[in-house]
């Protein structure tokens, strides 16, 4: 499939035609579609979610770690503190797949309303952007 990109952001983020955008300098392709700002479920079934993701016909989309998560958090921006190339955004905490090592009930999350993150109930529901790829 050919994609079509579109130069974004410092030449760094690409908006492709289905759905994804890509980041160029962490290499990561990460989700942006309806189920992007609407899929709000909890931790476990957010990793069973991304494992199953079939999206472009690529199927190796996984539930992002802390840090990626935060390398699409717009600081300069509020409501959403998201990279303005992202189109299906929640206002509100997008779960990550790192938990504390100290609470073992507990996960990251970051909130694209203000770009805040910390620990949460790894039984409370967020919202999932999937990810895939990385260096």
């Amino acid at each position: 499939m050919k994609a079509t990109f579109l130069i974004i952001i410092g030449f760094s983020f690409f908006l492709e035609a289905n759905n994804t955008v890509i980041d160029s300098k962490t290499n990561l392709e990460w989700q942006d579609n309806s189920e992007s700002n609407s899929t709000r479920i909890k931790w476990i079934d957010a990793i069973s979610y991304c494992e199953k993701l079939d999206l472009d016909s690529k199927n190796d989309w996984r539930l992002p770690n802390k840090n990626e998560l935060l390398s699409i958090v717009d600081y300069n921006r509020d409501n959403p503190a998201i990279k303005n190339i992202f189109t299906y955004i929640a206002n509100d905490s997008y779960l990550s797949s790192t938990t504390s090592h100290r609470y073992y009930d507990s996960v990251w999350a970051v909130s694209f309303r203000d770009g805040g993150s910390g620990y949460y109930g790894k039984f409370n529901t967020f919202y999932v952007r999937c990810v895939r790829g990385g260096k």
